[in-house]
């Protein structure tokens, strides 16, 4: 599959068994620069996403947007069939069969929605036409895929409903790593540090940094720098603000420190990630 971070050019689409404990050439947590459609075909698995757990179950999609931090968990006995598609939002808002709005107001929360028991087999025809259509990969794949996409979307506003519901498996240090993930959310323009953190929470900082990798995937630096780098990006597509200026306001003591970790994580240094039409946030 000719998929990057930074960029794809169509849409794609793929198929992987994962079992509890199985790991991944690639990191556990992992952000794209374009849209994810995650697909739990067969048992379940546990998302962290945006300081949520979120539980996903034979027949639920979950929608991951652009640079969004996510990590998955498979902790069932029995393996785990999910299908990714990767796409732009240009693939698939066209104001002909799915527009800004209903886009917006229908696919843009982070929740789970459900495909009923009764359509899931019609479902999974189809993003079997999309895997094949993935496959076949000629000179028509990509419009063929981009119809398909729009398909499947207009399926699921239609049969479609939304879970809001936390794991099961849910125990009280993932709330309170949860929690604190989403304090440094709150607080990423202050000079937080492990020890701080820990000291508020009444932990030990090794317990802490143990525990936060456990349920976020993410040590505490990773995800503070995270949240940092995320906040910056969109200042930089959304404001005139200085680059210095805006490493200052997101937590980042060393204007030159932000420039390389921007770089690094991007791909572009902020300078050309703003002049690139890529950094315009998805409407």
């Amino acid at each position: 599959m000719r998929v990057s971070n930074s960029d794809i050019d169509r849409i794609y689409v793929n198929i992987a068994t994962r079992n509890n404990g199985y790991r991944f050439n690639m990191p556990d947590n992992h952000f794209h620069m374009y849209y994810e459609l995650y697909y739990c075909k067969s048992s379940k698995c546990t998302f962290f996403i945006e300081n949520q757990m979120l539980e996903m179950n034979a027949g639920d999609f979950l929608l991951i947007p652009p640079r969004e931090m996510h990590y998955t968990k498979y902790t069932s006995d029995t393996p785990c069939v999910r299908i990714n598609i990767y796409f732009k939002y240009s693939d698939l808002v066209d104001n002909i069969y799915i527009n800004n709005d209903t886009f917006k107001n229908y696919f843009s929360s982070k929740e789970v929605f459900h495909v009923p028991s009764a359509y899931q087999g019609k479902i999974n025809e189809h993003l079997q036409s999309m895997l094949t259509e993935d496959k076949l990969d000629d000179e028509h794949s990509s419009k063929t895929l981009r119809l398909l996409l729009k398909e499947l979307f207009l399926y699921c506003i239609r049969l479609c409903s939304f879970n809001r519901y936390t794991p099961a498996i849910i125990n009280t240090t993932d709330e309170h790593m949860l929690t604190l993930a989403k304090y440094i959310t709150d607080n990423y323009d202050k000079p937080l540090t492990l020890t701080d953190v820990a000291d508020m929470a009444g932990l030990s900082y090794t317990y802490l940094s143990k525990k936060f990798k456990i349920t976020t995937g993410m040590r505490f630096k990773e995800y503070l720098n995270y949240v940092r780098l995320k906040q910056a990006a969109t200042k930089l597509a959304a404001t005139k603000l200085t680059i210095t200026d805006i490493a200052m306001s997101c937590g980042f003591n060393d204007s030159n420190y932000f420039k390389d970790a921007f770089k690094k994580t991007y791909g572009l240094s902020p300078r050309c990630y703003r002049k690139s039409s890529d950094a315009q946030i998805d409407e």
